[in-house]
C-alpha cells in the first residue's frame, strides 16, 4: 500500500501527461498498483474480511 504523498504524486503526474509505464519506472510499483490508484481517485478502499467460520463454534460458551 502507499502512502499518501506517492497516491497524490502518481495522481498528478498522469493527469499532466505520463503514461503509466513511465509511472512504474518512476515509483517502482506494479502497473496493477498504478492503476487501482487512479481508478479510486487516490487512496483505494480496502475491504474487510468476512469472520472465518470454525468448527468448534457451536461448542464455544
Amino acid at each position: 500500500m502507499l502512502n499518501a504523498e506517492q497516491s497524490v504524486e502518481i495522481t498528478v503526474l498522469h493527469r499532466h501527461g505520463m503514461s503509466i509505464r513511465a509511472l512504474v519506472d518512476i515509483t517502482g510499483c506494479a502497473r496493477n498498483t498504478i492503476r487501482k490508484y487512479l481508478r479510486a481517485d487516490g487512496k483505494p478502499a480496502v475491504k474487510e474480511r468476512a469472520k472465518r467460520v470454525e468448527k468448534l463454534d457451536p461448542f464455544k460458551p
